[in-house]
């Protein structure tokens, strides 16, 4: 028991005496700072942050640049073209900024003779004579220098790039893991101060995910002397748990045999990878999988053991009303409303992929006429009681099955597809009056319009068209344009639409833009196209100090110039969120005073004799 003390007292005198070492090597004199900044490996380069010009640069960096000293001296990165992507470094600096320093920010340098390589980009603000620089290390990967360059430097050099490093360094004893130093990667990384660590062993503070992945290093190092390029994965102080790249080999301290630890965090890394490899097999924008991945998956599927195997083919109705009309952004809704719907009106294990722009197919092996049949039932009704959209979803569909391997799945989705366009066929007329329903509503929930105004207006438009003697046909046109004349509105901003207080020049142009947007929407429907001008002109004026075009007098459609009555004597008498309702009388007024220049004098003296 004694010996062990005695050991134990040993080991710990040991153990101060290196930190002692390590401590007075932290506080080297200049010329020995200098010796590890123009020995390090790695491209270094003091910068004065003020002015961005070089005022130390070290070997390896005239190396990597292949200028000469006196030709970068004094200049900046900008000024000699390092930078292959100049953005790139304009994002190092706000993080520097913001953060102090900047780690393992893969970039591109460009030498003098135009060679392009790929640094790891470390940099961090350092104070000389009170004075702020900018303190930076580029790593080359381009051929993935290995750790054993660092370790061959001197004593002084090792020291000063452990702690400059920007991975994660730890120096601990090979038996029983305790750490005998860590650089300051290592403690800004994990959270830990060196108090906390020092003295301490990794499974003791609950460094490993796994702590047999520490046997198994132990166990290699013990036979091969190192270890390069183990994937870890390990906990933070705070718990939260990375993935790393290990490697390892012995050092000799004093005598005694260490293990130095170099582990590089690959976690972001490796999300990124993963999201790659999800987008892959995926559609970028509704998350089902794509076509390719649906067309490899149909190949390992189409086998004897998976018979019968039907496929659905479904197009998404209205898709192009919606992109046109109301915006590509709802379009994308509708895309991805389908995909939801789809999905999940399947059975677990059948595959949903995009098939093109507005085309979606499912795969479902071991699924008869009857059970496919029942999927197609469940997809329409789950559409039909979709409510939270501007149109009704509608998908039209078609289906077709293999039985046995004499039919080639080319033509079970050939087939698929020709029943789900007949569908299609029949289904565009019922598709454009949802569309016309649905603006409708959109209107209503969308603007200040509502059920009652347009019924309203619609009243007085057929007073109107009886008294000056209007056809059918233009009869109808009047109404229908009674109702939609504001449908421009669904594609203007709520937070327009609903502004209390007065709209500044810049919202009130917005506004503005409604008459054009209507008109496009109108063009795009049959049952709309002959109200396409009437919704145009609707806020022009008699005098031509309307908008949008500035068109007067007989140049205005006949509709418009009613509508802009009746819309104006409407909201005057029934009022607004933002506007208080006046009198019969005062209206009446208004009209006949703006008769002639707001509005058509003939027209408005109709209106006030029958009004």
């Amino acid at each position: 028991m004694q010996d062990c003390d005695k050991s134990k007292e040993q080991l710990i005198r040991e153990l101060a005496e290196l930190r002692k070492q390590t401590e007075t090597s932290l506080r080297q004199s200049e010329e020995k700072f200098s010796r590890a900044f123009h020995y390090s490996p790695d491209a270094m380069t003091i910068t004065c942050l003020k002015e961005g010009r070089y005022i130390d640069v070290n070997e390896a960096y005239l190396k990597a640049t292949g200028y000469q000293r006196d030709e970068v001296l004094g200049r900046s990165s900008l000024e000699l073209g390092i930078w292959v992507m100049p953005e790139a470094r304009d994002h190092m600096m706000e993080r520097i900024y913001a953060n102090k320093d900047t780690r393992n920010l893969e970039t591109q340098f460009r030498s003098k003779a135009g060679k392009i390589r790929t640094f790891l980009f470390s940099a961090e603000l350092i104070e000389i004579d009170g004075e702020a620089y900018l303190f930076t290390i580029s790593h080359d990967i381009s051929e993935r220098k290995k750790v054993e360059e660092v370790l061959r430097l001197s004593e002084e050099r090792f020291s000063k790039a452990f702690n400059a490093c920007p991975v994660i360094m730890a120096i601990s004893n090979l038996e029983d893991g305790m750490f005998i130093d860590v650089n300051d990667g290592f403690c800004r990384f994990l959270g830990y101060s060196r108090q906390e660590i020092l003295g301490r062993r990794s499974l003791e503070i609950g460094f490993w995910e796994y702590p047999i992945d520490r046997f198994f290093i132990k166990q290699m190092i013990m036979e091969e002397g190192r270890v390069r390029d183990r994937e870890v994965k390990f906990r933070k102080k705070s718990g939260e748990l990375r993935c790393g790249i290990y490697s390892g080999e012995v050092i000799e301290i004093n005598g005694d045999r260490c293990l130095l630890s170099v582990i590089n965090d690959v976690t972001e890394r490796m999300k990124a990878d993963e999201d790659i490899k999800y987008l892959r097999f995926h559609d970028k924008l509704t998350g089902v999988y794509n076509r390719a991945f649906f067309e490899e998956q149909l190949k390992k599927i189409d086998v004897k053991r998976e018979y019968p195997i039907s496929i659905i083919l479904g197009d998404v109705n209205g898709l192009k009303l919606i992109n046109e009309n109301i915006g590509s952004g709802e379009g994308d809704k509708l895309l991805k409303k389908v995909a939801d719907i789809f999905e999940s009106c399947c059975r677990q294990g059948d595959y949903v992929a995009r098939w093109g722009g507005d085309e979606f197919i499912i795969l479902l092996s071991g699924c008869d006429k009857a059970n496919a049949k029942k999927v197609m039932s469940r997809i329409k009704n789950t559409c039909k009681q979709s409510r939270d959209l501007p149109i009704q979803v509608s998908v039209s569909l078609g289906m077709a099955g293999k039985h046995s391997s004499t039919r080639n799945m080319e033509e079970v989705i050939k087939e698929a597809e020709d029943k789900m366009y007949r569908n299609k066929l029949f289904a565009s007329t019922s598709a454009r009056s949802s569309f016309i329903n649905s603006l409708e509503n959109t209107l209503w929930t969308r603007s200040h319009e509502t059920k009652e105004h347009c019924q309203r207006m619609l009243k007085m438009a057929q007073k109107i068209a009886r008294a000056i003697g209007m056809s059918d046909s233009e009869s109808d046109s009047l109404k229908l344009m009674a109702t939609l004349h504001d449908i421009g509105k669904i594609a203007i901003p709520n937070s327009i639409l609903d502004k209390p207080g007065k709209l500044t020049t810049e919202e009130w142009e917005y506004i503005k833009k409604h008459p054009e947007i209507g008109y496009h929407i109108a063009l795009s429907s049959p049952e709309l196209a002959s109200i396409a001008e009437g919704i145009l002109n609707h806020h022009e004026r008699w005098d031509g100090a309307g908008y949008p075009r500035g068109v007067k007098e007989a140049n205005i459609p006949l509709i418009s110039r009613i509508i802009a009555i009746i819309d104006t004597y409407d909201v005057m008498i029934n009022g607004r969120p933002y506007q208080k309702p006046f009198t019969q009388e005062e209206v009446l007024e208004e009209i006949e005073r703006c008769a002639g220049t707001q509005f058509d004098p003939e027209l408005a003296a109709v209106f006030v004799s029958l009004f």
